[in-house]
């Protein structure tokens, strides 16, 4: 009797997860991948800190570089900016979707599993490649005339970051549209749940364009077809084609899920309820719409003024809606505390 008990109550449990490393290479667990992600960008976070202050150490003297030489400090510069977005910020963000989203909408898991654990080996070693291809002389500002091969290392892992990215935030949002409990409406969902899936699908509809640039910038560079891109010997040109996915409005893009943690911490720390929770909401998505920036990159309308003609007046109207959203999300939540 004793045997027959103790080996139905293991076969019903909760299946193990192998504590090893060779654990990591085939978990099925959401949580798990989420904490990959989240420590994997939290030490790129203190790694691009380090690079941050030696790249800013060497604006404290006017007259000469203090630790780099001039392209070495262009290479860093572009290289922490790289490391930002696609190192610690979006895949920070994933992993938290990944960890916390299956919990707040009633799914025991995510609906791919396999797809998410591929979307962070993908990322993990092409964030290793992208590394490489700068110390290689690859990133924007490298290369040479005779030896450019690290140019089109650093398109090509640069772009294999992104789809890793895109594949973990595809997962998160198939997830929340089609394993949400019974009768939890999409607009009912939590705050951070909200904020992931606007957030998701904005960057659903932005990043897939830096993969197109980088790829016309790989085919151009490689082949020489000369669209547009004067790369006078190795990587000049690159930059300017690539830099609006670092600035606002996409940068607004990147705020959504903070202002869902937000909503999500302030109420309960006040033990109060949001105040026009519909209105805040609604905030959450329109910040998530004005920081689409992918446009921006059209001529004549990133940093347009209002005296530019039409191209000015729906720059300066994005860039206004996305401030008067925030303040919205913000003053409902000081008001909840009040």
């Amino acid at each position: 009797m004793t045997d027959i008990s103790t080996t139905t109550a293991t076969s019903d449990g909760p299946p193990k997860e192998d504590p090893s490393i060779f654990g990591l290479l085939n978990t099925s667990d959401h949580r798990r991948v989420g904490r990959m992600f989240m420590v994997s960008a939290v030490l790129m976070l203190a790694a691009s800190t380090v690079l941050s202050a030696l790249v800013g150490l060497d604006l404290t003297d006017s007259s000469d570089f203090v630790v780099f030489d001039a392209q070495s400090w262009a290479q860093a510069f572009a290289l922490t900016r790289d490391a930002l977005v696609f190192l610690v910020v979006i895949p920070f963000f994933v992993g938290l979707a990944m960890f916390v989203v299956p919990a707040q909408i009633g799914a025991g898991r995510l609906v791919y599993p396999r797809a998410a654990l591929a979307s962070f080996w993908t990322w993990k070693i092409s964030a290793l490649i992208l590394i490489g291809a700068y110390l290689a002389n690859g990133g924007p500002y490298g290369g040479t005339r005779n030896n450019s091969d690290g140019v089109d290392l650093h398109l090509i892992s640069l772009g294999t970051v992104i789809v890793g990215l895109l594949l973990g935030v595809i997962v998160v949002v198939t997830t929340i549209f089609s394993m949400r409990a019974p009768g939890l409406a999409i607009d009912q969902a939590p705050p951070f749940t909200w904020a992931t899936l606007v957030t998701g699908v904005g960057l659903l509809l932005t990043l897939p364009v830096l993969i197109a640039m980088l790829t016309f910038l790989y085919i151009d560079h490689r082949y020489s077809t000369r669209f547009d891109v004067d790369f006078l010997g190795g990587n000049v040109g690159v930059w300017d084609h690539l830099e609006w996915v670092y600035r606002a409005p996409t940068l607004y893009l990147f705020l959504v899920p903070v202002l869902g943690v937000v909503a999500e911490i302030l109420p309960v720390a006040a033990r109060r309820r949001v105040l026009m929770p519909a209105m805040s909401t609604a905030a959450i998505g329109a910040v998530a719409m004005f920081g689409l920036g992918a446009w921006t990159q059209l001529g004549g309308v990133e940093g347009a003024s209002i005296t530019n003609g039409w191209q000015g007046l729906v720059y300066v109207a994005m860039f206004s809606g996305a401030k008067l959203a925030v303040l919205v999300i913000i003053g409902l939540h000081v008001l909840t505390i009040a």
